[in-house]
């Protein structure tokens, strides 16, 4: 669905290219309306540090503008690294024909190569963390009051800061402004050429391709070309696969690959590939989604017949090495009045045309602002953005982390760096204005870093005061140089008091380029601790002292018995009856644990008294498809002391998962959750794009989701809790303990107050409503059964994609 056509050219004056990485010679690509003979030659080549300069006064042409120069002797070999960025700098004058070139560039020295399944530049490993920028929906214009040149490198080293080395531009070719910068400041690049489809198949501008390489080959930053972006099955298009093989031969250095997104495993052309994963969420019968790749899994195999299972070419084990593609699209609900205030002062300072495509403020903040009113959650909106914010963050990293423990897995491309300023989804860690939104750069760069120690957690991080904690720990090492005689330390801590610590190593050497099998933390909770927010921290230590570090939340919490027997309290109840209402309001108390069947079975009827409720999985919103964004938490006797700041985090995902949330817009009198979700604040685009919907949807878009409130009715009161307390966990435990207890003396501030006749008429009401549908995308979303939307999928919702 996306616009897969370039938005911007290059115009570099003169290509630099190196043919191999031991080559002693440089070809220069001349512009070209200056093609003709060679007559002089004055080239001056600079090295890095400014500390030598050596001239050039020879050369051979070797081809239509292309001239050879010999390396000169005694002229250090410099490699430009991302970690380094060393540019040499080419200076004089050529004459060609009629024509004379003046030279004053820069240009670097850099290999890509792949082999035993790995990235690699100038022969080192190279674990590609990367982020997107380019077409309109993933990107801005420049917002920041500083020259383009000023603009490009906050963004920059904002990428960097976050732990990036690597920008995809998304069927783009980024301006030589960028890609200055991009040499200066250590940055690989992948320049994406774009396409159009017709209806007799992809159309590529050739010729454009070819002078983009030509003019841009001299920046080192120049990582991957690549042709455009979710190519189906690109290896079988024998012309896609020749314009890669002609890329390889213009400009040898980079890598090429054939599209982004797509393709077979054992397509020979592509130097690397960047592949779907799925659509899925690391949890639940997905928690293993990264360790197999099941973009390849849909899309077959070009040789005849394909490669067993575990051989080179198969899904298991692919030709090349594997980016993960377009991962943690996460949005999270904007700053709305921060917007505004910034984009003022910008459009002050600035005072853009009329024609410019920020010269007015989106549409979409003032009409957010009238459905927040309109939906009554206006007042409630900074603790929801804070609440979306927690959960994008918490989706982000988990998904990063994860991919990092697949071996096979050489990288990844985050959808996205930077919010995007047309349209409502915000899914970047920067917004519009290149500013941080919600991380810290040095806290996200700790587990996107060439380094990053790993943990892989199991369904909950919340565990039982005096139980013992066993968690595979891991090393994602892509230094350059190993780690010798390393020792690791595990240490749990509860605020300043260390709670629980282990030791394990040495490890006699560590090496790059591989993830290394740390062995277990082992962590003895103590039996008296209180309910608290802990921190598990990891630190490992080298010979050299070197050391790098993680942390990770995790909960403590105190419990008595054990769930399954807790579940069987009488005041427990499965549905609401009249009697049990009749009950309540007479002034007994009650605990409604609301996971009706039919929102698990569809073929299973409604209760005759129901409320309108959705059935809910522990994975947030990307882009448009979903409606959770996680949730509120509020103080109240109810949950006793349960760890939280304010929002859901970690210690109630297992709650959250295959739990049955409650619409609340309808309920007939106001009324304050305990536990409070939160819904998409965006539109669905299939219904902008193939139904013409251009305005929000009030009815599936920021609705008040009830997982936990307490009703006053009568002289009874009645919990419902939605949270899935069926599936044993600590937090459930814990949870369910301490409402059954509240149940024994009702005190705290209900969440709303109403007689049973107007709870029965509305639950009556609402059980005879048809449940609503949601919109494609979302319908996606929560049937949760493929990993990227199929045909099928849409021929059943009737809907024609080209």
């Amino acid at each position: 669905m996306e616009v897969n056509q370039p938005e911007k050219t290059v115009d570099a004056a003169i290509g630099i290219i190196l043919r191999e990485p031991s080559a002693q010679q440089l070809e220069l690509w001349l512009p070209e309306s200056n093609a003709g003979d060679l007559s002089k030659i004055d080239i001056t080549i600079e090295t890095p540090d400014g500390q030598a300069r050596h001239s050039i006064d020879t050369a051979t042409m070797v081809g239509p503008e292309r001239l050879r120069i010999d390396w000169p002797a005694g002229l250090p070999r410099m490699w430009w690294e991302i970690d380094q960025p060393q540019l040499y700098r080419l200076m004089g004058r050529i004459e060609a024909g009629e024509q004379a070139i003046a030279l004053d560039h820069t240009f670097g020295l850099r290999w890509w190569s792949t082999e035993e399944g790995q990235i690699r530049l100038n022969g080192h490993p190279f674990y590609a963390r990367g982020c997107i920028r380019g077409i309109t929906a993933h990107d801005h214009p420049n917002l920041t009051g500083l020259t383009d040149q000023a603009a490009d490198e906050k963004n920059i080293r904002a990428v960097r800061d976050f732990g990036f080395n690597y920008v995809r531009w998304h069927s783009t070719i980024p301006s030589e402004t960028y890609l200055d910068a991009a040499d200066r400041l250590g940055l690989a690049v992948q320049v994406e050429l774009g396409f159009k489809y017709k209806n007799d198949g992809f159309h590529f501008d050739q010729a454009l391709w070819e002078r983009t390489i030509r003019r841009i080959s001299r920046h080192p930053s120049v990582a991957v070309y690549c042709l455009g972006n979710e190519i189906r099955e690109a290896g079988k298009f024998p012309e896609i696969q020749a314009m890669i093989e002609q890329a390889r031969q213009w400009d040898p250095a980079p890598m090429v690959m054939d599209n982004c997104g797509w393709g077979q495993p054992d397509r020979p052309s592509p130097d690397v590939y960047c592949q779907h994963v799925a659509y899925f969420f690391p949890y639940g019968d997905h928690a293993d989604m990264f360790d197999r790749i099941q973009g390849f899994e849909l899309e077959g195999f070009c040789q005849t017949p394909p490669a067993a299972p575990g051989e080179a070419g198969s899904v298991e084990r692919p030709l090349r090495p594997v980016m993960a593609h377009e991962v943690c699209h996460y949005i999270a609900m904007r700053d709305l009045d921060q917007l505004e205030q910034k984009w003022r002062r910008w459009h002050d300072q600035v005072q853009p045309d009329p024609d410019h495509s920020a010269a007015e403020l989106p549409w979409w903040i003032n009409r957010l602002r009238e459905l927040y009113r309109e939906k009554g959650i206006d007042q409630d909106e900074p603790e929801l953005r804070r609440a979306s914010q927690r959960f994008q963050g918490l989706a982000q990293r988990h998904v990063l982390e994860s991919i990092r423990l697949n071996p096979v897995l050489q990288g990844y491309q985050m959808l996205q760096m930077s919010d995007c300023w047309k349209y409502e989804n915000t899914n970047g860690l920067l917004d519009a204005f290149d500013d941080p939104i919600h991380w810290n750069a040095s806290d996200f760069a700790r587990f996107n870093g060439d380094t990053a120690l790993l943990v892989r957690f199991g369904p909950e991080r919340s565990y039982k005061a005096g139980s013992t904690v066993r968690l595979p720990a891991y090393l994602s090492h892509y230094g350059k140089q190993p780690l010798r005689a390393a020792t690791m330390q595990a240490t749990l801590r509860g605020g300043e008091q260390v709670l629980a610590q282990c030791d394990f190593g040495p490890f006699e050497s560590l090496a790059p380029g591989e993830r290394h099998d740390l062995g277990e933390a082992v962590l003895t909770v103590p039996a008296g601790a209180d309910a608290q927010e802990a921190e598990l921290t990891l630190t490992l230590k080298d010979q050299a002292g070197e050391a790098v570090s993680n942390r990770w939340k995790v909960w403590i919490l105190p419990v008595r018995g054990e769930q399954p027997m807790a579940m069987q309290d009488p005041r427990i109840i499965r549905e609401l009856t009249p009697q049990t209402l009749e009950a309540i309001a007479g002034g007994e108390h009650r605990l409604w644990l609301y996971r009706p069947d039919h929102l698990f079975d569809e073929t299973q009827p409604r209760p005759a008294m129901d409320f309108t409720g959705r059935r809910e999985l522990m994975k947030g919103v990307i882009w448009d498809r979903g409606d959770n964004l996680g949730a509120v938490v509020r103080e109240h006797p109810a949950i006793g002391a349960l760890p939280h700041d304010g929002v859901a985090d970690w210690q109630i995902a297992p709650l959250l998962h295959l739990g049955a949330k409650i619409n609340l817009d309808s309920f007939p009198v106001p009324i304050r959750p305990i536990v409070l979700g939160v819904d998409r604040p965006v539109r669905d685009r299939m219904e902008v794009a193939k139904f013409g919907k251009k305005d929000f949807d009030p009815a599936h878009t920021c609705r008040r989701w009830g997982w936990l409130f307490e009703l006053a009715i009568g002289k009874g009161r009645l919990l419902v809790c939605g949270l899935n307390l069926d599936a044993t966990s600590t937090a459930g435990q814990f949870l369910l303990e301490n409402m059954l207890s509240y149940l024994d003396n009702p005190v705290g501030e209900p969440s709303a107050e109403l007689d049973a006749n107007t709870l029965r008429a509305y639950l009556t009401e609402q059980a005879s409503t048809q449940l609503p549908g949601e919109p494609p995308m979302t319908l996606f979303w929560l049937r949760d059964k493929d990993p990227v939307e199929t045909t099928l999928f849409w021929q059943e919702l009737g809907i024609t994609l080209r």
